[in-house]
């Protein structure tokens, strides 16, 4: 009797052990890559163009191209399985956009500050919404912006606010992969518009 007492009494240490190693999942210091699939889109107005017989906008689309990043963050276990990440990417870039006259933009580097609020299911799986603060840099070709009466639109960076959703996968305690959608607007000088929408697959390992 006692023999069983004992046995019972560690095994719920060892359930609670079990517990509290899977509660760690998704949360902590962790660190990793991303690969993206970006879509972007860029706009001016004609009248930053000083172009007064059009309305509207001047607009440049582009293909899917790549993006290269880092991503490192922290994730929050608030208890009842609600987990909360704060995360910072940067990544290079070969986004373009393009018109009949060749490329109009093309992006250098990206970065993101964001906070990605998830719910872990069965400590394997974290379900996700996020929004972000978002700059790019990029070099602007002016001689494909037609017509722009003497404008020199300035290669200088953009900024603003993106959603997004995605999935993440505990692999190991340790490892995570995840799928995301993001899409961004950001704004620059002269009234700029750049529209992005990224699909990527991210890797990173939990400290």
């Amino acid at each position: 009797m006692k023999r069983l007492a004992i046995l019972s009494i560690l095994g719920l240490f060892s359930v609670n052990a079990l517990a509290e190693t899977e509660a760690k999942a998704f949360s902590g210091f962790y660190f990793g890559g991303e690969i993206n699939s970006t879509k972007q889109e860029f706009s001016i107005p004609y009248s930053e163009l000083r172009v007064s017989n059009l309305s509207g906008d001047f607009t440049a689309n582009g293909s899917r191209a790549a993006r290269l990043g880092i991503v490192t963050g922290y994730g929050f276990d608030y208890g009842a399985d609600f987990v909360g990440l704060a995360e910072a990417k940067i990544a290079i870039s070969n986004a373009k956009t393009k018109n009949e006259l060749g490329k109009v933009t093309k992006e250098k580097f990206a970065t993101s500050l964001a906070y990605l609020q998830g719910y872990r299911i069965a400590n394997k799986l974290l379900p996700y919404v996020k929004v972000s603060f978002d700059a790019s840099s990029f070099d602007v070709n002016n001689d494909a912006i037609y017509p722009k009466n003497g404008v020199e639109v300035a290669n200088a960076g953009a900024w603003g606010i993106g959603f997004g959703a995605g999935l993440r996968y505990s692999v190991t305690p340790d490892f995570n992969l995840g799928v995301e959608y993001h899409k961004v607007t950001l704004n620059g000088q002269n009234d700029i518009k750049i529209k992005t929408n990224n699909l990527g697959l991210i890797g990173t390992y939990h400290f």
